[in-house]
């Protein structure tokens, strides 16, 4: 089963989103809670997050995908902070109400979330799965649990119209409490793949630190 999680080798038309057939077991959960996925969401509950990430996209109307390293910070109080670092350098802020861009001259562009129905829907799905909260999370999808320790899946499914519109599902991949890769099947085929290393909890004492990253948004 080792090798079913295994992320390495995997292209970006792999990861299907769920419900996962051809597994022995998928676990759709309604109302109580894996021991293990509350393990998971404890961890990451009131804390933030540091990694660095290496991402592939995969776009139909092209025939190669699309690569891109970088670094990223989230903040529940401030949003999720995205640093590009190749193939160009490039910071993006992302809150629940807007997305913000900064090029490397330093040029500012900001993108308002209602303007836009997909960094909406994608925004919302990404706050809520860094969130550790199991309320909001199944306020906002249809989730799918499968564990074989120390490896685990979550799948979640978009319930509300809007994002289901948009996002097929979005898809978590870890071992033990660490996220170690997130998936994005768009409805029109489009499939976002990022894996993470070196990432680190960062408890609200830690904060402080990294404060600096989001200043820069309005």
């Amino acid at each position: 089963m080792l090798s079913f999680f295994s992320s390495e080798h995997l292209g970006a038309s792999e990861g299907p989103c769920p419900p996962w057939g051809s597994l022995p077991q998928e676990q759709i959960i309604p109302t109580e809670i894996p021991a293990t996925l509350t393990q998971i969401l404890l961890y990451h509950r009131g804390n933030g997050l540091l990694a660095k990430f290496e991402e592939e996209k995969k776009v139909l109307i092209l025939q190669r995908p699309l690569r891109s390293t970088g670094q990223l910070i989230f903040l529940p109080q401030k949003g999720l902070y995205r640093q590009l670092v190749t193939p160009f350098e490039q910071e993006l802020l992302i809150t629940t109400t807007a997305v913000q861009q900064r090029d490397y001259h330093g040029r500012v562009e900001i993108m308002a979330l209602d303007k836009f129905p997909f960094a909406k829907a994608l925004v919302e799905g990404l706050l809520t799965v860094f969130s550790g909260s199991w309320e909001s999370i199944h306020s906002h999808f249809q989730v799918y649990f499968f564990s074989a320790n120390p490896q685990w899946k979550l799948g979640l499914i978009p319930k509300h119209t809007m994002m289901s519109q948009i996002i097929s599902c979005i898809i978590l991949e870890g071992e033990k409490h660490q996220v170690l890769s997130l998936w994005v099947h768009e409805t029109n085929g489009d499939i976002t793949h990022d894996r993470f290393t070196d990432s680190q909890i960062l408890t609200p004492e830690q904060w402080g630190d990294y404060y600096l990253h989001f200043e820069w948004g309005h």
